[in-house]
């Protein structure tokens, strides 16, 4: 006989019945507001009107002009030209089902030439016709096609309330079970995880689908970058893939005479050459490596840190929407939230750790080095040697990665370890057991890592900004948020909510130890090397991951029972803040790069053609032509990311060219004379604090105060002498020096005007071609100046 037990009942069917469509239309309506808030904006709706002949009027000339309609709903615009934006109408004029054009045209030409000219401007079209006969006359239908949009504004609140939706499905598609206290060692389960992994690379692919619907159909195959350092990122690993050497510096023109020498991106080489792994199996290209990149960290790293307090707390759903606090919020830890610009601070938005391909790649390994470790001290038996061999083989690994989350292990390690001891000395041998696979495969990875670094290039320290100093620092959000860590901690503990010996109450100490550690490790080592680092890519996610297991415990009680669960409002609630504040985050940056991504879409195809030249020309690898572009943030600073080819000067000219400061020095002083920038208007650029004049002529660390913890901002003794050897080095300029290095192409943006004076006196342009916006000269260098 069937057991009863086993059926569903009706009533409990109805309800599911009930809570599938619920479910339905929580998609729908996500769906729905997620759709405007990408689509309206930037598409918009497209609307058909016949024009007809009574409302046409002779302006002058053979133009002719008509009133438009008004946008049917009230919160949408008609896009049209405007002073401050000449092309942004997107209206399309007919003539029996001819287009006409151009579009965006200047009046005086419209009345003038005509021949089908067109100008959409404020609500009035001014048009001419095909052959400048009158459109009331001829009998022919006019049919303008417009497109309204939404203000920009609404994307934030309909993806607001798209995300809250989207949070409520996820935990009803994953309801929350109570688990028993005799249950405690049970296995994780991946539910709750998985639902929060894919809510975050939903996230982390906002930036790429802007950029995707910004640019439609004439998307040029570019990635969305929401950081600075990602092109000279790309350019290292597009070298990789053209076949030079790992020792070879991303906009290195090679010399044989110079020795070889190790660099930050040779020795921190397991990125760049996973991502070339993934070139030789799927066939991706930097730029496709990079898009497919992010969802993916977002996705592994979101699962990691979902293991850590699941396995920690016992509670999957709660530590579902811990991770994602902790990954979304961790911007905010660090100081660099896009809330600064309600206060007018500086700030960079973005989720930090996404950075390509440091420390992006790496960061889900940083997360899984400390689970394994955290498995190893509380498992039993075979699990837990395992998970001991396995963290000593990720921490290996992380060591060749990236520096400052391989010290950010050390660090929480070393934490740990003394905070066991102090704890729970009798348990010694346990300790030498579980770290001796970490020490034994740690050390002569860290040895090999260590004859690197004594053969790298010297310039690199000039590069770090290595600071000898003894002072403190207690300035970082990260440490205040660990202080409040431990206040509650000994707060719980005087209360007898918290037994401290417990390994949670450990593990949690660790992680809150661990900012202090980093940031103040040069009162023992005197030595201090960009503490923003581990501000913005470590201790501000450790300090949060701290405050979360924290106020598990503290709700627990001491024994960290489980009776005490955090009610599912509560966790729903909490589910759609964090979401919703993760929106905001990414929408903000977003608009805030929207037309830095735009200009490198549109520049990838004369990278493509620089390509192209080289290999006609039959250079290799290491015959690295050179390019000279007024446009530093555009051209210069892409350039070697999609084509062979290297810029003259651009952003990363001082840390990734292999130069001595010398040489950089001198390469910069070039730069500004081939720009026929004068010594006086050096010296209002230095004054005035201009980014890349202040960092290339004195670097970046006296520039950025965050970089180091004595900032000394550049004075008005140093500025006029380096103007004064700027004068020296032009007034001194000779062909010798313009040989050193070869320009070999001119690349600028066609409609902005540039000074050629110097630079023809030294070079002959060969040919032009002109790219979009940009036009490529082809330039040879003189045999005498003129």
């Amino acid at each position: 006989m069937e057991n009863i037990s086993s059926r569903p009942a009706a009533g409990n069917e109805d309800e599911s019945k009930g809570g599938a469509i619920s479910n339905l239309l929580l998609l729908m309506g996500s769906i729905f507001l997620a759709g405007i808030a990408f689509w309206a904006p930037v598409h918009g709706i497209r609307k058909e009107f016949l024009v007809p002949t009574s409302a046409i009027t002779n302006e002058k000339g053979v133009a002719y002009k008509t009133a438009l309609p008004e946008p049917r709903y009230w919160f949408s615009k008609n896009l049209s030209d405007t002073p401050g934006g000449p092309d942004e109408s997107k209206t399309e004029l007919f003539e029996n089902y001819k287009p006409l054009g151009p579009a965006h045209s200047v009046h005086d030409a419209i009345r003038n030439v005509g021949a089908g000219q067109f100008s959409h401007w404020g609500s009035t079209l001014y048009f001419s016709t095909s052959d400048n006969s009158d459109p009331r006359t001829n009998g022919r239908r006019y049919v303008v096609v417009m497109t309204a949009v939404a203000p920009k504004w609404l994307s934030t609140p309909c993806l607001l309330i798209s995300s809250c939706l989207l949070g409520m499905l996820v935990l009803r598609l994953a309801r929350r079970r109570s688990v028993p206290p005799e249950v405690v060692n049970r296995k994780v389960h991946w539910r709750y995880g998985v639902h929060a992994a894919l809510a975050m690379s939903l996230l982390s692919l906002y930036p790429q689908i802007d950029l995707w619907i910004a640019r439609g159909v004439d998307w040029q195959g570019s990635y969305a970058s929401l950081n600075y350092d990602e092109e000279i990122y790309a350019a290292y690993i597009n070298g990789l893939i053209l076949g030079r050497q790992r020792r070879t510096e991303p906009l290195e023109i090679p010399d044989p005479t110079r020795p070889p020498h190790e660099s930050i991106f040779s020795i921190q080489v397991v990125p760049p050459y996973l991502i070339l792994f993934l070139n030789r199996i799927f066939g991706l290209t930097v730029a496709q490596a990079f898009i497919w990149l992010t969802p993916l960290t977002a996705f592994l790293a979101t699962l990691m840190i979902f293991y850590l307090i699941a396995s920690a707390t016992r509670d999957e759903a709660l530590a579902a929407v811990g991770a994602l606090a902790v990954l979304i919020c961790g911007t905010l830890a660090a100081r660099h939230s896009a809330a600064n610009q309600f206060f007018g601070w500086t700030w960079y938005g973005s989720f930090l750790f996404l950075r390509r391909y440091e420390p992006t790649v790496i960061f889900p390994a940083f997360f899984g080095f400390i689970a394994l470790t955290w498995q190893a001290f509380t498992g039993q038996g075979r699990r837990a040697w395992c998970a001991a061999i396995a963290a000593g083989a990720v921490f290996a690994v992380i060591i060749f990665s990236y520096f400052f989350l391989w010290t950010a292990a050390a660090a929480w390690l070393a934490c740990f370890v003394l905070l066991w001891l102090v704890a729970r000395r009798g348990e010694w041998p346990l300790l030498v057991r579980r770290l001796a696979p970490t020490v034994l495969l740690a050390a002569p990875t860290f040895a090999v890592y260590a004859i690197m670094v004594g053969r790298r290039d010297r310039a690199i320290d000039k590069v770090a900004a290595v600071v000898s100093t003894h002072a403190p620092d207690f300035y970082r959000v990260p440490e205040w948020i660990a202080a409040i860590v431990i206040l509650l901690i000994i707060w719980g503990v005087t209360k007898r909510r918290v037994d401290w010996r417990q390994p949670v109450a450990l593990f949690t100490g660790s992680l809150a130890l661990m900012p202090l550690a980093v940031f103040n490790q040069q009162i023992i080592t005197g030595r201090s090397l960009q503490p923003q680092h581990y501000e913005m890519f470590s201790a501000n996610y450790l300090s949060l991951l701290a405050l979360i297991l924290t106020l598990v415990i503290l709700r627990r009680g001491r024994g960290l029972h489980f009776e005490g669960y955090v009610p599912e409002w509560l966790i729903a609630l909490l589910a759609c803040a964090v979401i919703g504040w993760g929106v905001f985050e990414i929408r903000s940056v977003t608009s805030a790069f929207e037309e830095r991504n735009i200009d490198r879409d549109l520049f990838v195809p004369v990278a493509k053609r620089l390509a192209n030249l080289a290999a006609a020309h039959g250079k290799g690898p290491n015959d690295r032509e050179v390019v000279f572009s007024p446009d530093i943030l555009v051209v210069s600073d892409n350039v070697a990311a999609f084509a062979p080819q290297t810029p003259f000067w651009g952003s990363y000219v001082p840390i990734a060219s292999g130069l001595s400061w010398e040489e950089q020095q001198e390469r910069y002083f070039q730069y500004l004379y081939y720009s026929a920038v004068s010594p006086d208007r050096l010296f209002l650029d230095l004054q005035n604090n201009e980014m890349l004049a202040v960092a290339a002529a004195f670097g970046y660390e006296r520039y950025n105060p965050a970089l180091v913890t004595n900032f000394k901002p550049i004075t008005t003794i140093e500025i006029r002498d380096k103007v004064r050897q700027y004068s020296e080095y032009a007034a001194t300029f000779d062909r010798e020096r313009a040989r050193h290095p070869e320009i070999s192409y001119l690349v600028g943006y066609t409609d902005l005007p540039f000074d050629f004076t110097n630079l023809s006196r030294w070079y002959t342009s060969v040919s032009g071609e002109r790219i979009g916006p940009f036009t490529i000269f082809r330039v040879k260098l003189r045999d005498a100046p003129q």
